[in-house]
């Protein structure tokens, strides 16, 4: 939204109908709202404009991957070329991820996982106790990752692979020695250090792991978008609050959508 002026207006409103107690109330009406309209949203903007772009069934988890396609296309045959294309690279690229990535490590091409976690994703799924980096689930992200849900931690270990805060347990990952994880680390929002830190990375001579440089621990926050250093048990929120970049997402959602609504009318 830029320097508009939109997001602090909504911040301060969303503050202020919570400080007199009526954001459950304007959130029941927009619910009731969306109820009312859902179907016809459905059918005219969100199966033909975002359901038939192949890229977005990347981020369909493979247990809910058949139910989404029946939600989305039923048995319509307008869209079966569409059907085999996503099948292709979800059973054939997504689904053998890790394997593929292997093949590449055997076969001398270096590679690596960095990661956001901290931040709960969007609000939109069952999955609500997921933390990620807004947009990505952590443990998607990461091949694997054994993620605390959000808000809670995991159980003490003697495993090197633990974080220091207990949110994460990269012994689960793909490729453990060679995944990294950020915390408050938005999907959109890169600090200076952390671009560093991917320039190292594709710079790196051979298979970088997280033993390879001792500036960049596989555990790190980034502080006031001015440096790095190791997550530790007691780090304070020092990004965004949720609610911010869930505003700035919503935001952008509405816009588009309204748009397109006064295209079609």
């Amino acid at each position: 939204m830029g320097d508009d002026g939109v997001f602090g207006f909504l911040n301060a409103l969303v503050a202020a109908l919570n400080d007199i107690g009526m954001l459950n109330t304007v959130s029941n009406a927009l619910s009731r709202l969306f109820d009312k309209t859902l179907e016809q949203v459905y059918d005219e903007i969100l199966i033909d404009t975002f359901a038939t772009m192949p890229a977005l069934w990347s981020f369909v988890p493979d247990e809910d991957y058949e139910d989404a396609k029946t939600a989305m296309f039923g048995d319509d045959e307008k869209y079966s070329k569409l059907i085999e294309k996503i099948d292709d690279y979800h059973y054939n690229v997504q689904n053998n991820a890790a394997d593929i990535l292997k093949s590449a490590m055997d076969a001398g091409t270096p590679c690596a996982i960095a990661c956001g976690y901290g931040i709960s994703v969007i609000p939109v799924t069952t999955e609500t106790e997921s933390q990620g980096d807004f947009l990505i689930d952590t443990k998607y992200a990461s091949l694997g990752a054994t993620v605390a849900p959000f808000g809670g931690s995991l159980e003490d270990s003697d495993s090197p692979y633990l974080s220091p805060d207990k949110q994460i347990d990269a012994s689960t990952c793909a490729f453990p020695d060679s995944t990294w994880f950020f915390k408050y680390q938005s999907h959109n929002s890169f600090c200076e250090p952390y671009k560093a830190f991917i320039l190292w990375l594709v710079q790196f001579d051979g298979q970088p792991t997280v033993t390879s440089n001792e500036n960049y621990p596989q555990f790190m926050i980034c502080i006031n978008h001015k440096y790095l250093r190791a997550v530790q048990p007691d780090d304070p929120r020092v990004s965004r609050t949720f609610i911010e970049t869930f505003l700035q997402a919503l935001t952008a959602l509405f816009k588009k959508l309204f748009s397109m609504l006064s295209f079609n009318l």
